[in-house]
């Protein structure tokens, strides 16, 4: 007999089929793990019941690209300048030949277990964890058992990004990446379905430059073999794109298109420097007609981005082109509102408009969008027959009100602390700021002491030789004790 719990709602984003529409004062009646009903007044008898008749409910986040762990090594890399890697701060920290990389001390029973909570307490229901973080079978127990629903494998690749002398080179590696790809496909065939069908799988070609012809030729024969969507970097810096253009004299995209890589079960990561941004000097919309005419799927993840220096131009050019847009959260912060807010604000200054990336426009990037992607049109949205993965938020308070159009309100004044319920499969996961069963205050403080063990690592990778301090100093000079000298 199915349990049946009733949300009273004071708002409701509903999915009417076609688009999220809004209704006041209504029930949503959940069974089981799926919505059963909405409407005014539902009839019993109910298991349990949910006073939110002053709050939103809203469908649960699909946050479609992140990377589980500390993120010590990224946070490293945030306001410096790489300008022999055109400000790629992701490479910067690539091992020199022969070492570990800074991640090998990565615990996930520490940092993946902090990603998972911090995902929970800001409402994300779906994840796509990409395969170069935390172990990915450690990964599955952790999402399981907290109850996110999540899509993860190992990733893939032909090469490494290592430093030679100085200098940044790619070490082919090509039957290592031909066996990550069976790795991979098995571990899909071991987890996916596991959680009551919460854990799925995905492959992860990891990088643009870094995969061969043959890899992703035989990562898509996979995909398709396995019924899976593909996730990967690509177009994601100008170091690759000049990587690409030398190595087969087309961007990325083209290349892609040619070796029939390009298709609807293919997530794109990032995706800035195609024809027709400024910085690559490549003028025309080749690349974006080629996005939009094979249906792929653009995740945009603002906060890196923009803190590298770069702009996605544009949010809306994209989706006019016919790009599904998604967003994600990547490293850190694990805030699917903030990225909403980065992605409609820096829309409207790169169109110069507005009106352009409006709340609606990536409400739904971050809900329909990363459903469809995934090839589910049960999430993302709430109607009789989805799943009752969703949201209770409490918009009732200085900084928000006063309250008129709750996208609007939600997108540019809220924050994961409005949460108040985070509801996946039907259960109650995150209440009030809380994990169940999460100890918070030690686990920040064993985060603290294994990004400690990563950091006291450096040396020993890094091509420099030097420690923490030297490759990425304090910005605020620390003091042995306090002095007061004024400068004249």
């Amino acid at each position: 007999m199915s349990r049946r719990t009733r949300i009273r709602c004071g708002e409701l984003i509903a999915f009417d089929g076609v688009e999220h529409r809004l209704l006041r004062d209504v029930d949503l009646v959940v069974a089981d793990d799926r919505v059963e009903w909405i409407g005014a007044d539902a009839t019993g008898p109910f298991d349990a019941e949910i006073d939110a008749s002053r709050r939103l409910v809203s469908p649960g986040f699909v946050n479609l690209h992140l990377h589980s762990g500390s993120t010590v090594a990224t946070r490293l890399v945030t306001e410096r300048r790489y300008p022999a890697l055109f400000n790629a701060g992701y490479l910067a920290f690539s091992p020199k030949r022969g070492a570990p990389p800074i991640g090998a001390r990565e615990r996930a029973e520490i940092g993946g277990l902090a990603t998972a909570v911090e995902l929970l307490k800001a409402g994300c229901t779906t994840v796509v964890d990409l395969g170069q973080g935390c172990d990915p079978d450690a990964m599955a127990e952790i999402f399981g058992r907290l109850g996110l629903r999540a899509y993860l494998s190992p990733g893939v690749r032909s090469g490494y990004h290592v430093f030679v002398n100085g200098r940044l080179e790619i070490d082919w590696l090509p039957d290592e990446g031909l066996g990550a790809l069976r790795t991979a496909v098995a571990f899909i065939e071991r987890h996916a379905g596991t959680y009551d069908g919460r854990i799925q799988g995905m492959l992860f070609p990891y990088q643009g430059d870094t995969c061969t012809d043959t890899l992703l030729r035989e990562t898509k024969a996979a995909a398709r073999a396995l019924g899976v969507a593909m996730h990967m970097h690509a177009a994601q810096s100008l170091y690759e794109l000049h990587e690409m253009m030398r190595r087969t004299g087309k961007t990325t995209i083209q290349h892609f298109a040619e070796i029939g890589f390009l298709g609807p079960d293919l997530i794109i990561a990032h995706c800035p420097f195609i024809t027709g941004h400024p910085s690559t000097g490549l003028p025309g919309d080749d690349d974006l007609r080629l996005l939009g005419a094979f249906g792929v799927t653009v995740c945009h993840n603002p906060t890196t981005i923009f803190r590298r220096g770069h702009l996605l131009r544009s949010f809306d050019r994209y989706r006019a082109a016919g790009v599904n847009l998604a967003l994600g959260t990547d490293h850190y912060p694990r805030d699917m509102i903030h990225e909403m807010r980065l992605a409609s604000l820096m829309g409207k200054v790169v169109e110069d408009d507005p009106g352009a990336a409006d709340s609606l426009a990536v409400f739904n990037a971050a809900t329909i969008g990363g459903a469809k992607a995934l090839g589910r049109d049960d999430l993302g949205r709430l109607y009789p027959g989805a799943r009752a993965d969703l949201l209770v938020i409490d918009l009732h308070r200085i900084g928000a009100a006063p309250l008129r159009d709750p996208v609007q309100d939600l997108v540019l004044t809220g924050s994961p602390s409005d949460i108040t319920l985070v509801m996946i499969d039907g259960r109650v996961v995150c209440q009030d700021g809380v994990v169940p069963g999460i100890d918070e205050a030690q686990l920040v403080a064993d985060l603290q002491a294994n990004a400690e063990e990563i950091l006291a690592s450096i040396p020993e990778w890094h091509p420099s030789g030097g420690g923490v301090d030297e490759v990425a100093p304090r910005f605020l000079k620390p003091m042995e004790s306090y002095r007061y000298e004024p400068r004249p």
